[in-house]
């Protein structure tokens, strides 16, 4: 495998992030072998499993006996035990956001989007270093300092995020043994899920290359920022805008036994050691072709169109490849040609059906 490229959590699970399916497309018509992995919307459907649940009630029941504990503490334990034993209603209500038409009816979706939140405040409270909830994490128990968050990354009993790593995505990424691991990177939501997966793809898969990209790439790369020193430890190297050609030519660069640094787009470490800041990339592919080959669209939690952002000109067309003919429809670019939408409403039912 050249490249697998993942979405790490904690992001929206409604649709898939529409650069990736663009991204995967550009490589393999380029002759490089890639897969997607969106290790968010996992994510979500992994907390809301029964595995999950399970495991989340051995943890509650570990806890040492707390005789001091005052009787309000006492409820809320056993609030969350009872909760969580009955877990499979709010799984249900929540996966009955796939439904077809379900985005239609505000009020159910409201109030299952509700359950949701309410769910994840309870995984909240048996893993209290982060608050989630369906789009956003704030964190709650960690310092701002490198020593600590590197610990906490590492810890399996405390991050949540190595654990779901461990039992869902690590035996698969070994299996696949790519030559580049392409992290997205978006918002801030993502970092510390992002810098987990980081450190454990060093551990089980030492020669392959990582890299961030994506939006939020510039901002790790701030001059307030020291997460440019992780780079050459935790991961490899950083791309800064587009990502298509930059993640094609250290594709490339590795094959022919060539340097990263060798690539110019790329900030990552050079042969000396140096931190060399690459060059942000501006290139736009003169056509563009998204291809869904390996996602489950059927795991996403929102039965309506996906927008397509396109950077074009007017009349500019986006191709769409690993989805049924009969299933999907393509809209041609605005007039202003900056979007395009697939309809997947029957898409996802097919899936979802199968």
């Amino acid at each position: 495998m050249d490249a697998v490229l993942v979405f790490p959590p904690h992001w929206p699970a409604f649709q898939v992030y529409p650069s990736l399916p663009l991204l995967q497309g550009y490589l393999r018509s380029r002759g490089q072998a890639s897969e997607i992995l969106d290790a968010n919307v996992q994510f979500h459907n992994y907390l809301l499993s029964e595995e999950f649940r399970a495991s989340a009630l051995t943890r509650l029941e570990s806890r040492p006996a707390a005789t001091q504990a005052s009787r309000s503490d006492r409820q809320v334990s056993m609030a969350v035990r009872d909760r969580l034993e009955k877990g499979g209603r709010d799984a249900a209500v929540v996966f009955s956001m796939r439904a077809p038409g379900f985005h239609l009816d505000h009020r159910s979706r409201q109030a299952a989007i509700r359950t949701w939140d309410s769910y994840l405040q309870l995984v909240s409270t048996i893993y209290p270093t982060i608050w989630l909830n369906h789009r956003d994490l704030t964190v709650t128990q960690l310092a701002q300092n490198f020593t600590d968050i590197v610990r906490f990354c590492e810890d399996h009993e405390e991050n949540i995020f190595l654990q779901y790593y461990a039992r869902r995505l690590a035996q698969t990424l070994q299996a696949m043994r790519p030559s580049v691991v392409g992290i997205a990177l978006v918002g801030p939501a993502q970092t510390l899920s992002a810098f987990t997966l980081c450190l454990l793809l060093k551990k089980i898969l030492p020669s392959t290359h990582i890299t961030l990209g994506g939006p939020y790439c510039s901002v790790i790369l701030g001059p307030h920022s020291s997460f440019a020193n992780l780079i050459g430890d935790s991961f490899d190297s950083v791309i800064e805008g587009r990502g298509e050609l930059p993640l094609l030519e250290l594709l490339l660069a590795l094959q022919e036994s060539r340097p990263p640094d060798s690539v110019a787009a790329l900030t990552c470490r050079t042969t000396d050691g140096r931190l060399r800041r690459g060059i942000a990339c501006t290139f736009v592919p003169s056509e563009s072709r998204a291809d869904f080959t390996g996602i489950d669209l059927g795991a996403y939690f929102y039965d309506a169109p996906i927008p397509m952002r396109l950077y074009g000109t007017a009349g500019f067309h986006v191709e769409l490849t690993g989805l049924p003919e009969s299933t999907a429809r393509v809209a041609q670019a605005h007039s202003d040609g900056d979007e395009a939408v697939l309809d997947n409403a029957a898409a996802l039912q097919n899936l979802t059906r199968n």
